[in-house]
Formats: C-alpha cells, structure tokens, sequence
C-alpha cells in the first residue's frame, strides 16, 4: 500500500532530452521520485554516475517543491560551499535549488547572495537566481543593481553578475525589472543630469548587461521628440546602443535617414553598429542611395562593422560616389567585410583624385598586410611611384607592404 505522502512517480535512469541516447530515455521518467533517485545518486562514489546526476537535475527540478528533496540539496550545497575544487558541482545544486522556487531554497541563496565573503559560492548563487528566471529574485538583484549605480560601490564581477541575472528574469518577468528603465528615463529627463554625471558610465553598463526591453520605447521617444535638448537625445541613442536590442532598429534607421541634425544622425548610426539586426540589412542597403551623402557614409561604416559579405556588390557601386568621405569609407568597409574582395577596389582606390582618400586607401592595404598573413598586395610600380613622390607612403613603407 502505498503511504499518503510518499513521492509519486517512476524512478529514472539519469539526464536530459539533449544528452546522450542512454540519457534522453531517463527524461521520459520525472515526478518526485526520479528527484529523489537523482539526489541520492549524487552521493555515489562513481564520477560518471554523479556527473549524469548533475545534468539530470537540470530537467527535473521546476517547480519541485518536496521539503524532503529541498532539504537534501541545501544539505549538499553547504556541504560543497565549505569544501574547495567543487565549483561546478556546487553550481548545479544551486541552479537546481533556485529553480525550486521552495521558500527554503529561496532564503538560501538570497542569504548567500548577500554574505559579505567575496567567492565562488556568492557569484553561484547569482548565477543560480538567473539561470532559474523565478521572479522570487527579482527583487534583491533590483535593489543590489540600482545601490550600485547610485554609489558606485561594488565588486565589478558581482556587479556584471547581478545585473545580468537581473535582465535574465526581466525577459520573462518585465516587472521585476520596470524600476530600472524608470530610473534611467528619470535620470535622463531631470533637469540636473549634468550635476550626476558620473552616474552615466555605470547606468550604461547595467544596460549593457541586463538589457531591458522596457527601455526602448521611451528612449525611442526622447529621441525623436525635438522638445528634449540634443544632449539628452543623443544621450538616449547611447542608451539604446548599450542594450543592443534588435527592437529598436526600426526607429533607428528612421532617425539616420530623416533627421537634419548631424550629431544626432551619427550617434544614431553608431547605435544601429551594435545592434546588428541583420532583418535590417536591406533598410540600411538603401539607404546606400541616399541624397544626404552623410547618411550614405553612416550606411557604408554600418555594413563595414555587420560584415556580411552580400553587401559587397551593393557597396562598390559607391566607388565611384562624388563625395571623397564616402569612396573613402567604402574602402574601409570593403576591408572589413573580405580583405580579399576589397584589394581591387583599394588598389583603384590609390589614383583617386583626392589625396585624403589615396591616404586612407593605402594605410587601410598596409593594416590588412598586418593583420592578414599571407594576404599579397600587388600595386602597379607607377601608382607606387605617385604616392612615394607625393609622401602618401616612404620607401621603407614600400618595401614592407608593397610589391610591384
């Protein structure tokens, strides 16, 4: 007869749907008992059998919330904490009590998460609160990021830790992490930013890690609203850049292609080089045939930084542009994308009628040379007499880069 608390459910053999054949059958089995097998296991003397455990709990432990299993693995976690050489072994503990979401589990690794000593078992338990995306955490990680912007007072591998755990549970926890959009919209808006702005540097690198997505509608909003200084709306493209979400591109290409303020067009084209939404990629290829020819160049350095070899056509039809700042920058951006590719056009590049860009066409060929092993220029001997005549390259320059 079976006993009114026993666990249900069958026993496994150990591990995970992506694991190794032997492995993706025991997933079939789950309930408290296969839990209890797995923790029971993990005291076995056979490294292969402790370490298939290990990976077991990573498919069992949701939502599991039997004070028997809890109480073993808090057991195992300060036992592992006290020892040395466990790292990994105390990481899947921790991650599998964080996803438990049990009180205990939870008081556990808040408790560690805040004890003063500076180790491998705090940066775990940050981990842990991440991995398990359990809005239980939302709320330590919130007040230890935003304490951090505030004073600039933390261990910086906490502070990268906590801030990314923290974005980790605002995708799928939007409210755990509101307070911080709000928080950088209230520092962006408020009439004495430049009084606090040491605090920038920081609040950029929270965005940077924890990349809420909250962020950019009303970033998106200053920066099209003429209202806001132009600082405060290049400021919020900065912002935008740092988040590096593909959500935002739209309204960033729109602000490259339709505003008169060049400051602004720019910062604006600096953010869509981090963002790298390659559903964009035709948006920004048009904008190749833009009349403005700054918004052209902004469009060569972005395809430049995306690398992506299918714009290599479409960026050549500007060698022949009637802006020098943009052949030039196509040059570059050639390099960037195929070395290989570009040598043709820089070599064309070389007789350009502006000296600039003969300049920038030759020291970009000797940074492939530098970087390229084996990548063999071969200029004709009367461009290289041209640019050593006028001083683009010195002899020595020749020797080493060039052959003709």
């Amino acid at each position: 007869m079976t006993e009114p608390n026993a666990p249900q459910g069958k026993e496994p053999a150990l591990g995970g749907e992506h694991r190794s054949r032997a492995e993706r059958n025991d997933a079939a089995l789950g309930g408290s008992a296969a839990v209890l097998h797995i923790v029971q296991l993990l005291d076995s003397d056979d490294g292969v059998t402790r370490s298939r455990a290990l990976r077991a709990l990573d498919d069992q432990m949701d939502g599991v919330s039997e004070g028997q299993v809890v109480a073993r693995l808090l057991a195992l976690a300060e036992e592992s904490a006290s020892s040395e050489g466990h790292s990994v072994f105390e990481r899947s503990l921790l991650i599998a009590l964080a996803r438990t979401g049990h009180p205990d589990a939870v008081s556990y690794l808040i408790d560690l998460a805040k004890s003063d000593q500076v180790g491998s078992s705090r940066y775990q338990a940050i981990d842990a609160m991440g991995v398990s995306r359990r809005a239980e955490y939302g709320p330590l990680l919130l007040e230890t990021t935003l304490d951090y912007i505030k004073t600039g007072y933390a261990d910086e591998r906490m502070f990268a830790k906590t801030a990314r755990a923290l974005g980790s549970i605002g995708r799928k926890h939007p409210e755990s992490i509101q307070a911080l959009v709000d928080y950088a919209v209230d520092w962006l808006t408020r009439p004495d930013v430049e009084q606090v702005w040491g605090d920038i540097l920081r609040l950029l690198a929270v965005i940077r890690y924890a990349r809420p997505r909250g962020i950019i509608e009303p970033m998106v909003d200053i920066m099209r609203n003429p209202r806001w200084g132009l600082d405060t709306r290049i400021r919020a493209t900065k912002f935008l850049r740092a988040a590096r979400l593909v959500e935002a591109s739209p309204a960033l290409i729109d602000l490259v292609s339709q505003t008169s303020n060049g400051p602004l067009r720019r910062a604006a084209g600096d953010a869509l080089k981090s963002v790298r939404n390659r559903e964009d990629l035709p948006s920004i290829v048009a904008l190749l045939g833009h009349r403005n020819w700054r918004v052209r160049r902004i469009a060569v350095e972005i395809l430049g930084v995306w690398r992506d070899k299918s714009t290599i056509l479409a960026l050549s039809a500007l060698m022949d542009d009637p802006r020098a700042e943009v052949r030039e920058a196509t040059g570059d951006a050639l390099a960037r994308i195929d070395p290989e590719e570009a040598l043709p056009y820089l070599t064309e590049l070389l007789s350009d009628r502006v000296k600039a860009v003969r300049n920038g066409a030759a020291f970009t060929m000797m940074n492939l040379t530098l970087n390229n092993d084996g990548l063999h220029i071969d200029v004709p001997n009367d461009v290289l007499d041209r640019l050593e005549k006028e001083g683009t390259i010195t002899s020595q320059m020749r020797r080493w880069y060039f052959s003709g």
